[in-house]
């Protein structure tokens, strides 16, 4: 029987895998406070769960109990909408779903969303580029990682399983 989440691996592998990779990596950037918001979360909430002071947002309906400290809108990227800004952005195997122009716009709506020293998470298969096929009308397309935002730098990246990770951080300004 094949498990979810892919590679026979069940969730808690990954859970912890992202704890022993991902999280010390992602402290040397990110202060640790702060609101935090998980873009697609996923119905299980996994990694909103690692946090405190969560906003997590997907279309599902989560299959668990949301757990105290997060907040859980049933909505969708193109309509979720908050006037919070947040420190850390988890987008964990989500844009590459939509084409480039998509991309773009919705990673302009939620650098809105960002505070000035936050960090931004982001996760997917291929990270620099990616042959995918929405699902929706089975046009290919090339996810080009590093032309989502001109405002954002890549201040790290690794592996956790078969998903290539990059932290980002706003450009500092060279004239301030």
């Amino acid at each position: 029987m094949k498990r979810p989440f892919s590679k026979g691996r069940p969730p808690e592998d990954h859970d912890a895998r992202f704890i022993k990779v991902a999280l010390p990596r992602l402290k040397k950037h990110w202060n640790t406070t702060g609101h935090v918001l998980d873009v697609g979360t996923g119905k299980s909430l996994r990694l909103a769960k690692l946090f405190s002071d969560v906003t997590a947002f997907d279309e599902k309906t989560p299959n668990c109990d949301i757990p105290e400290g997060i907040e859980y809108i049933q909505t969708d990227i193109e309509s979720f909408e908050m006037d919070k800004k947040f420190s850390l952005i988890i987008i964990w195997a989500v844009l590459y779903q939509f084409p480039p122009e998509v991309q773009k716009k919705y990673m302009s709506k939620l650098l809105d969303m960002l505070t000035d020293d936050g960090v931004i998470l982001i996760a997917e298969d291929h990270i620099r580029e990616k042959r995918a096929t929405r699902a929706n009308s089975g046009e290919d397309y090339y996810y080009r990682f590093d032309s989502l935002s001109d405002d954002l730098e890549i201040v790290d990246k690794f592996h956790v399983f078969w998903n290539r990770v990059a932290l980002l951080k706003l450009k500092k300004d060279p004239r301030a």
